[in-house]
């Protein structure tokens, strides 16, 4: 999910061997874009470095985020699986920060908890993440701020038109529109055609309500 506000276009990535991802560009002010992933491995898989590479090496700045099932110790992990060692090492390889919370994010119920929630940055600055009990699962999700300036749309304001009072914008245009008044010269015309787009937003305002998204 992504506010309207924001500028972005969705991004189709490439098929990846182990992840499950989705992404999006968003517009920043200085004409430059970050690309935002969301992604899942599933404990069944592993850390394949070329699905990392399809994201990360295309792009001047990444930030990716979700569960990816890799356990080390170096983000604050009891043991270390294969997809921990190959994880840590990419980033190193490939100088990628890897930003994880302090506290577990995995409650599982017959195991330890653990921080499988993490987030990788490329040329991206972000907060350090923080845990949040908000869910009734056994993850936490965790938050955290981009250091970046976004470039924003203006809202959008759309008619309701279901729930309009067409009563009200008929005897609004009634009421402002004379139908007997003579069109005889341009002048005329030019002032019929200005008090009909008048007399049309005043009965657009009156008679149908809007919503901002």
């Amino acid at each position: 999910m992504i506010n309207n506000n924001l500028r972005h276009d969705q991004f189709y990535l490439p098929n990846l061997t182990g992840l499950e991802a989705t992404a999006v560009y968003l517009c920043l002010q200085n004409h430059s874009r970050l690309l935002f992933v969301s992604v899942y491995l599933p404990p069944s898989s592993a850390i394949i470095p070329t699905d990392l590479d399809q994201i990360c090496s295309q792009n001047d700045s990444v930030v990716l985020v979700g569960d990816l099932n890799s356990k080390h110790v170096s983000w604050n992990n009891a043991s270390v699986n294969r997809s921990g060692r190959t994880l840590l090492s990419y980033c190193i390889n490939k100088d990628i920060t890897l930003y994880y919370p302090d506290q577990p994010t995995h409650f599982p119920y017959i195991s330890d908890p653990s921080v499988l929630d993490i987030a990788l940055s490329k040329r991206c600055p972000i907060s350090k993440p923080q845990t949040v009990p908000a869910l009734s699962s056994d993850h936490n999700p965790i938050v955290f701020k981009i250091h970046l300036h976004p470039t924003t749309s203006k809202p959008r304001t759309l008619y309701d038109y279901k729930q309009a009072n067409w009563s009200l914008f008929r005897a609004t245009l009634d009421l402002h529109l004379d139908s007997n008044s003579p069109v005889l010269t341009t002048i005329d015309l030019e002032h019929a055609i200005t008090t009909f787009e008048t007399s049309g937003r005043q009965a657009t305002i009156s008679a149908i309500p809007v919503q901002t998204v």
